[in-house]
């Protein structure tokens, strides 16, 4: 199995403030291990580093912290800290909270039957009848497959789950990826600089956080099952 997982947080950026220096300075990185940072680009209109197994990257409208290590927990409390304390005064408007795994079925007989569960041909009439091909390559089927569930119109917040073909190289005939992207933001054409829906922002972030993951393992789960793959 193969995990990641990011947060993004959209709002009013400075990328040229943000540096491996900058972190540790103003962050109370606990799992920083000393070693040397990683620095793709540091520029006004973009940073990109490395840090402790931490991807930082800052955009004008965004900035994105990705790890295939740390927790969902830690990336969440950096935020926190960030935005609830140090930059305590810069825009936000806009939360997605994802988590990532590349989970491997063993064959791709089964994860071919997973994705004829998913997306039957059945439905697709005669464009469909060559689909099937013993190749793998040459296989047709479920290319990507979406679920969205809304949770609130105002403030808008839902989940999207995606399942699709691994594209991991030690799995790429017999992976299969899942992802949820959990977005928290305020609606269109409201103030997006309002200091009340800030603090809501960063507090449903806190709180929501064991859900996000434990409703993502929950599917993730479910589908093993089915396949009766095990951790």
């Amino acid at each position: 199995m193969i995990k990641s997982n990011s947060v993004v947080v959209v709002g009013d950026m400075n990328p040229a403030i943000f540096s491996p220096a900058w972190i540790r300075r103003y962050i109370d990185l606990t799992i920083d291990d000393g070693s040397e940072a990683e620095v793709h680009v540091i520029h006004s209109e973009i940073a990109d580093f490395m840090l402790s197994d931490l991807r930082f990257t800052v955009e004008r409208n965004r900035i994105t912290l990705r790890s295939m290590v740390h927790d969902m927990e830690l990336l969440v409390a950096i935020f926190q800290q960030m935005f609830g304390e140090v930059l305590g005064h810069t825009p936000i408007w806009a939360y997605g909270v994802n988590l990532e795994r590349h989970v491997d079925f063993g064959s791709f007989e089964k994860r071919n039957e997973l994705g004829r569960r998913l997306c039957p041909l059945e439905p697709w009439g005669d464009w469909a009848k060559d689909f099937e091909n013993k190749n793998p390559k040459m296989n047709g089927g479920m290319s990507t497959v979406s679920m969205k569930k809304q949770l609130s119109l105002e403030p808008e917040a839902y989940e999207i789950f995606t399942i699709q073909p691994s594209n991991a190289k030690e799995m790429d005939q017999s992976g299969v990826f899942f992802g949820m992207n959990n977005h928290f933001s305020q609606v269109t054409g409201k103030d997006k600089t309002d200091e009340s829906f800030r603090k809501h922002l960063l507090q449903v972030m806190r709180e929501n956080v064991p859900s996000y993951v434990s409703n993502f393992e929950g599917i993730v789960d479910h589908f093993m099952a089915w396949g009766e793959i095990h951790d």
